[in-house]
């Protein structure tokens, strides 16, 4: 079973370790129940981020990696930790990004094998950099947040909910 609970606090908070902020929406991926039909193998979740009129970036540090777009309104990112919990263990987790297109990234998350995976990526924006120029569309970053991570974290759940069924056929 593919379960993907997000949340979302209108005040600044620290939540299961992460501080978040009313722009941001955490994510708890849980895979439950994970039955192998093969020795050699192990689950993974494939999602598809796209931008419709910025160009996607990449940037990873040992505890973690993220995708991240950016406009004069803000900077919408994608971020996931480097461990996941399995079986009740911290485990490490694999990534790969794939450019499909200036706008579009393909993420692979790759986790070892285990009865109960579970995974706590973060969608978010935040302000751009200083500049001159007024900002456009909303100015609450909460109202901004759920325009611009409505959309993206239906994708995100859509897109694992594909390749888990694809994956079911395949069997």
């Amino acid at each position: 079973n593919l379960t993907v609970n997000s949340y979302m606090f209108l005040e600044p908070t620290d939540y299961k370790g992460i501080p978040l902020t009313p722009s941001q929406l955490k994510l708890d991926i849980l895979l439950d129940g994970v039955e192998y039909v093969a020795e050699d193998t192990a689950p993974a979740l494939e999602m598809s981020l796209t931008s419709t009129h910025y160009r996607m970036e990449s940037n990873a540090t040992s505890s973690s990696s993220s995708l991240y777009t950016s406009s004069e309104a803000a900077i919408a990112f994608f971020t996931w930790g480097s461990s996941a919990t399995v079986d009740g263990t911290a485990s490490a987790v694999g990534s790969t990004v794939i450019d499909a297109n200036e706008t579009t990234k393909t993420v692979f998350l790759s986790y070892p094998r285990g009865r109960t995976i579970l995974h706590d990526p973060v969608l978010g924006l935040s302000p751009p950099a200083p500049s001159d120029r007024p900002p456009r569309g909303p100015e609450d970053p909460v109202i901004l947040g759920l325009v611009l991570l409505g959309p993206l974290a239906a994708a995100v759940v859509l897109g694992s909910i594909l390749l888990l069924r694809r994956t079911r056929k395949a069997r």
